[in-house]
């Protein structure tokens, strides 16, 4: 089964009571949450069990499933702490999650989105993959003890700007499933067919449009085939949460895109690309 999301900050930064009100009245299926702004990490790890129940009451209320928690790096004692650096702050870094996967259990999402963090320049390549994929490996296993996936999403500001890193990374990490999102690969031009090799390993996927150098565009203009992207899902059998993700910046703004179009016209051009 497919399920359509949508994601909390799409159009703007709204109260949790309002943000799930608009999703709702929009028709999506279920909602990804983006914690920075939402549902902020130091009051989950402050206490999991009231903001569980906080956020469970709303998905019940407006009939919106929790799909993915939009986490990226996790803090500890309010820094973020780059996935690269966390080795050296193993059992702080462990306790921090746990209280994460532990609110997120009780909500009820399905996934936790963190993050492989940037390229770091003052360590070597082989350094900066040992360390990352130290950390990627604790985060796969203490989300598994919690019934939850754990993905990562590869991005062209990320470790996984490339192909070759993303599916190394995997080599590296047994469980570990991204959060695909095609719009960093189109970005650098990376054909399609090499960015598709990562579609076995997706967990989750985001979906826009978006050009060469240019990271949001409106649909009409984008240049990601869906195509052969939907086909091959097909093909693969694929089940999961497609969370549609468009907010408008100034510059979508004055070229008068509208976020609400943009995510609505997209869910419904997938759907008939899987209904084909």
């Amino acid at each position: 089964m497919i399920r359509y999301s949508c994601h909390s900050e799409n159009f703007g930064i709204l109260s949790a009571e309002h943000t799930f009100s608009l999703i709702h009245d929009l028709q999506f299926d279920c909602i990804d949450i983006a914690s920075r702004s939402l549902i902020p990490q130091n009051q989950i790890q402050a206490d999991p069990a009231a903001t569980s129940a906080y956020l469970k009451d709303l998905s019940q209320r407006y009939e919106l499933p929790l799909s993915e928690l939009f986490l990226s790096e996790v803090e500890v004692n309010g820094e973020k702490i780059r996935p690269a650096c966390a080795s050296s702050i193993s059992e702080s870094f462990c306790h921090a999650f746990r209280s994460i996967c532990q609110f997120a259990q009780n909500a009820g999402f399905l996934s936790i989105m963190g993050s492989a963090g940037p390229y770091d320049p003052a360590l070597s390549y082989h350094d900066n993959f040992s360390k990352t994929s130290w950390t990627l490996n604790q985060q796969v296993k203490i989300a598994s003890e919690y019934g939850l996936g754990f993905h990562v999403e590869p991005s062209r500001h990320s470790l996984l700007n490339t192909i070759p890193n993303a599916l190394y990374m995997l080599e590296l990490v047994p469980g570990l499933r991204y959060t695909l999102d095609f719009l960093h690969y189109q970005f650098s031009h990376t054909p399609l067919e090499e960015s598709m090799k990562l579609l076995p390993y997706a967990g989750h996927l985001h979906a826009r449009q978006a050009q060469t150098g240019i990271g949001k565009c409106d649909i009409s203009k984008g240049e990601i085939n869906y195509v052969p992207i939907v086909n091959a899902l097909k093909k693969m059998h694929w089940h999961g949460d497609i969370m549609l993700e468009f907010w408008c910046d100034d510059r979508l703004s004055k070229e008068g895109i509208q976020a609400v179009e943009q995510n609505i016209v997209m869910r419904y051009y997938l759907k008939q690309l899987f209904r084909s």
